[in-house]
């Protein structure tokens, strides 16, 4: 299996919340599949760390692993 790429970048768009990712790729999600995020206010959203392959929302107990978003694994529940 190939590497998978990294997180460079998160933004939130209208409802969507959008992924860069370190092979040039911008991933857009609507926000409704995420339950946490979809009920958290703007400030919440914007308040995350990003590591190489997760997003952590620590307030909203909210991670999103990059091979999660890529391949669909238990991606939002």
């Amino acid at each position: 299996m190939a590497a998978l790429p990294t997180f460079k970048g998160v933004f939130f768009q209208a409802d969507q919340v959008g992924f860069e990712l370190s092979d040039g790729r911008t991933i857009l999600i609507p926000l409704s599949w995420s339950k946490p995020l979809a009920a958290a206010t703007p400030k919440q959203r914007t308040s995350f760390e990003i590591t190489e392959l997760n997003v952590f929302w620590d307030e909203l107990d909210e991670i999103i692993g990059v091979e999660n978003l890529l391949y669909g694994r238990h991606l939002f529940l």
